[in-house]
């Protein structure tokens, strides 16, 4: 029950007469005391003042007087409550502190102080006052005052037996005593003894304004409605400006709300709220939205129903579920989820709670899935509720949400709480496991993807899926290097009778024709190659490698009339592999000895595609063919070129020693002998440098001249070991070899090593150890000696390992985070390279280094130079855009960072693109375009992203945003949505957490009980 007022004003109940009840002493007839005594008595207090002010005066009078003047004089004071009576009544008892007056005195200042608004201060010095000293008045006085007094400081006990003494004695302050007998009843809720007492001083002009209003208040709680509604309508016209009709008015609303009059109780609980000037309290508030939604006024029923969520309790739970089914009436359904999904958080009344978790479910279904909360809901329902009149609907709706859902996992997961051999969830689990699969499959997660594939066909054996399981199935085992497998599954897929109407039933030709190629049947191979050509695929690319396949399987066959005309189609249409086909097409011309036509389509080659990964090997077959045709000199030549063009091929070794040999061959042994110096002093340790050596002795030997083949010898020094008769060096060697061969890595490392310490640099099988020796470093995961004898290997010049070892220096580097180390062998690798997909990796290792070494300036230029490079793959271009975006913002240049972030946010199904498109709706936030911003969030909600963390990150971004608009309600929600179907990352838990505290410390800013 509300109080309508504080205590009344006492000042204006009565004014206290005083009269002292001892006589004043009067030694002497002073005639302006006496006159001023005599004033007083009369009750003129003001003159009797100004006379005995006056006779302060006079400087005949006896000190007796002057005491009794000075009292007198206070007691007009108070009679006249002058500013300073209280100060004269202190300061005089200071000075005359046993004076027969003091318990008159007390008794004053106890009044002034309750007369003061204070009244509760009044109580202690009311206990000090001897009332036997005081007249009947004064006593009269004293029990109202000191009751009042009492009642203000919380004694209402005391208080109580105050006025009721006060009332029963008939005096001046009968009335005010039932009145505050009957107010103390009131507030003790004791509303039967009140009443009568209120009735009967109702009429009294000095209290008709306020006890109608008791009496109301009275009837609404002992329920006596029909009174409560006569009386307030009727003080509303009475008092139409009263502070008091709030109350009226929410006693009103209420009563038309339980009287289910709701456009009533809109109209009193309004008002309520509008002359109470502060927030309803919960329950009104709660009253006022239910009204509005039974008016279907769904706006104002949620604007009103938000605003009394702050406590969990049955109101609370009740208002959600209101807020859930406005919003559904509103067409706002994710609005509407969010507000059942609260609902389902408490149970305090089980069938709102089995309301609310069906509806949940519901909108769960209809609106965008988020986190697979729509196929827990369900899970949640149907275990929950098992005899549901909802059951039924429920099963249904489950088995289609488990068919659409793009949480495959989770939901597999949970659909092994119900029972998920009822024949309506057989499909759908069917179906998850074979989503599961080709998740895996995604991942390259090749034996798990297989797993899953077979288990989708076990569970339903004519299912939907069974024909998609076995293609995939069948890939899987291809990559797993299963081609026999493989070709089992595609061929079953194949035969199947809707294969023809599968989207995969054209590539499953070309794929069976892999898996024959792969264990070389070329004639079925051929086959289902040609087969796939008949498909009238329109996939050029592919089509192009089909041809070049076919023309292999024809090579192989040696029916080289079909093979050539297979690899002139793919040179003519110029797509992928025309180089290969170049190639092998040169090939066939050299066996069938059209040498000139070879040369001339090997030049093509290398003219055409100059970067081309055959262009080196193109043009070391343009010299065989020379040599084929006796043309030494061009064959010298071509190989020049090869030394020239290529450096870092593989094939250069080879070159330059066959210049030596062909010189040899001619006859010209001195540019023969300086040929083969240069392959050793250019390649020294290789196998070409030991033949080259070996070339060099059979030359002076021929040209008679040993001793100086045996000076020259002399100068090698470190650079390569001369063949002697001490066998120590390859015997070393080869016992090491041995153990790497056997897989004994920890074992061969230690002989590898020996072998390095003892004969290296000069060692005959120096460069081959240097290799064996990182390679077991790096298989018994020993990093840093892995990484040193890697380095090592790539200080031996020209040496056929040299690309490897590049490439392990780079990688071992930047996992042990040496960054600086690691750009600088990614640079050397890109420089000798030879294939066009480690060029890219050594590119892309050198962006990664330089962001992770913050030269934002620079990763932005080689992140630049990668997108603008037509030999940069999809996956280059993307790792490109994404790395310069996020150099951008690091740098504070979001706008520039945009048009990158767009370019990753088209493919939300990447784990850069999710992040993207967040860091677009993050820009957008932090420049003030909310709006913006919200349209981002939407807008990757509802594209179904498999990166979560990403979704979850911009969903606490939205609430983030309905905060600063003020809705701190709407981002409640999203933030509990998360809490509850959220959990995978401590990161978004803990946003999560600081935001909802926030909030709650809002609302309890704003809360009314």
């Amino acid at each position: 029950m509300k109080k309508i007022i504080g205590l009344l004003s006492i000042v204006w109940i009565c004014t206290i007469h005083l009269s002292a009840q001892r006589p004043f002493i009067t030694p002497t007839t002073d005639e302006s005391y006496l006159k001023g005594k005599e004033l007083y008595e009369q009750q003129k207090y003001a003159e009797a003042y100004h006379v005995l002010s006056q006779s302060a005066t006079e400087e005949h009078m006896l000190p007796l007087f002057t005491e009794e003047d000075e009292l007198l004089k206070t007691f007009c004071s108070f009679e006249l409550r002058h500013k300073d009576t209280k100060d004269q009544i202190k300061d005089f008892l200071l000075r005359h502190p046993y004076t027969p007056y003091k318990s008159t005195l007390l008794f004053m200042q106890a009044s002034l102080i309750t007369e003061t608004k204070r009244p509760a201060a009044a109580a202690d010095l009311f206990a000090k006052v001897d009332k036997n000293e005081l007249s009947a008045r004064h006593q009269e006085d004293m029990l109202f005052y000191q009751a009042y007094a009492q009642l203000a400081d919380g004694d209402t006990t005391a208080a109580m037996k105050g006025f009721k003494e006060s009332m029963d004695k008939k005096n001046r302050y009968e009335i005010a005593s039932k009145y505050y007998y009957a107010y103390t009843l009131y507030a003790k809720k004791e509303y039967t003894r009140a009443l009568p007492l209120f009735l009967s001083i109702e009429d009294n002009p000095r209290y008709d304004n306020i006890i109608p209003y008791y009496i109301t208040q009275i009837y609404f709680a002992q329920g006596e409605y029909d009174q409560v509604s006569q009386r307030a309508k009727d003080l509303l016209k009475r008092f139409p400006q009263s502070d008091n009709n709030a109350e009226l008015h929410r006693m009103l609303g209420e009563l038309s709300y339980t009287q289910q009059q709701y456009g009533e109780a809109i109209k009193h609980l309004t008002l309520y709220a509008k002359e109470k000037k502060s927030q309803l309290q919960r329950n009104n508030m709660y009253m006022l939205g239910l009204s509005y939604y039974q008016q279907k006024d769904y706006n104002n029923a949620v604007k009103h129903l938000t605003k009394v969520t702050t406590t969990a309790d049955l109101m609370t739970e009740n208002a959600y579920l209101h807020i859930g089914n406005a919003y559904l009436r509103l067409n706002n359904t994710e609005k509407a989820k969010l507000a059942f999904s609260n609902a389902v958080r408490t149970n305090f009344d089980p069938a709102i709670h089995e309301e609310a978790m069906f509806n949940y479910a519901l909108t769960s279904y209809k609106a965008q899935d988020t986190f697979g909360e729509n196929v827990n809901a369900f899970v949640n329902f149907i275990t929950q509720y098992p005899k549901s009149k909802h059951i039924e609907k429920a099963y249904d709706l489950f088995g289609d949400v488990l068919l659409k859902t793009n949480n495959h996992v989770e939901a597999y997961e949970a659909l092994s709480k119900v029972n998920s051999n009822d024949k309506r969830l057989i499909a759908p689990k069917h179906y998850l496991l074979y989503r599961m699969g080709a998740l895996s499959y995604s991942s390259k997660k090749w034996k798990e993807a297989t797993d899953y594939f077979q288990q989708a066909i076990q569970t339903s054996p004519k299912g939907k899926y069974v024909t998609d399981c076995i293609f995939w199935e069948g890939d899987c085992q291809y990559r797993m290097g299963q081609a026999q497998k493989a070709e089992q599954h595609w061929s079953n897929f194949i035969q199947r009778t809707d294969s023809k109407n599968n989207p995969n039933y054209n590539i499953a030709h070309y794929a069976l024709g892999y898996a024959c190629f792969t264990q070389q049947k070329y004639t079925s191979a051929l086959t289902h190659f040609q087969n796939y050509l008949n498909t009238k695929s329109n996939d050029k690319k592919r089509i192009a490698d089909t041809q070049n396949r076919i023309g292999d399987c024809y090579f192989h066959a040696r029916n080289f009339a079909d093979a050539e005309a297979q690899y002139a189609k793919v040179i003519t249409s110029g797509e992928s592999g025309a180089d290969y086909a170049s190639y092998q097409r040169a090939c066939i011309l050299g066996l069938l000895k059209k040498y000139d036509d070879k040369i001339l389509t090997l030049e093509k080659l290398v003219k055409g595609y100059p970067k081309s990964d055959y262009a080196d090997d193109a043009l070391y077959e343009i010299a065989r063919a020379y040599l084929m045709k006796n043309n030494n000199m061009a064959a010298i030549n071509t190989y020049e070129r090869i030394l020239a063009g290529y450096p870092h091929s593989d094939l250069v070794r080879l070159a330059a020693l066959e210049i030596g040999m062909v010189q040899s061959g001619l006859g010209q042994h001195e540019k023969a002998i300086d040929a083969y110096k240069k392959v050793i002093t250019l390649y020294p340790g290789s196998e070409e440098s030991y033949t080259a050596l070996q070339g060099i002795e059979s030359s002076y030997v021929t040209l008679n001249r040993i001793s100086d083949y045996l000076a020259y010898t002399k100068t090698l020094g470190t650079i390569i070991t001369v063949p002697s008769t001490n066998k120590e060096d390859s015997l070393t060697y080869m016992a090491a070899e041995h153990q790497f061969i056997q897989g004994n890595f920890k074992e061969a490392a230690k002989g590898l090593e020996q072998y390095v310490e003892r004969f290296c640099p000069v060692g005959r099988y120096c460069t081959q150890a240097s290799y064996y020796l990182a390679t077991s470093y790096y298989n018994i995961n020993d990093t840093l000696h892995a990484l040193a004898a890697y380095d090592n290997l790539t200080h031996i010049a020209n040496n056929p390992y040299i690309e490897e070892a590049y490439t392990r220096c780079a990688m071992l580097s930047y996992d042990i985070q040496q960054y600086d180390s690691a750009r600088v062998y990614f640079q050397a690798l890109q420089k000798i390279a030879n294939s066009t997909e480690i060029i890219n990796a050594a590119r892309i290792g050198t962006l990664r280094c330089s962001n992770k070494l913050n030269e934002f300036s620079t990763t932005i230029d080689l992140a630049g130079q990668i997108i603008q490079d037509s030999q940069s793959d999809e996956e280059m271009q993307k790792e490109a855009h994404y790395t310069r975006a996020k150099a951008y913002l690091k740098q504070e240049q979001p706008m520039l960072a945009t048009a990158d972030l767009q370019y990753l946010a088209s493919n939300l199904q990447t784990e850069m693109g999710a992040e993207a498109k967040y860091l677009l709706a993050d820009i957008h936030f932090k420049a003030g375009d909310l709006t913006a911003s919200e349209n981002e969030i939407m807008d990757f909600a509802s594209k179904n992203t498999p990166h979560q963390f990403w979704l979850a990150r911009s969903l606490v971004l939205l609430a983030d945003i309905n905060m600063k608009n003020g809705d701190d309600f709407q981002a409640k929600q999203y933030l509990l949505s998360l809490q509850n179907n959220y959990t995978s990352s401590e990161e978004i838990n803990t946003l999560v957490d600081e935001r909802l505290q926030l909030i709650q410390e809002r609302e309890k800013e704003r809360i009314v009980e």
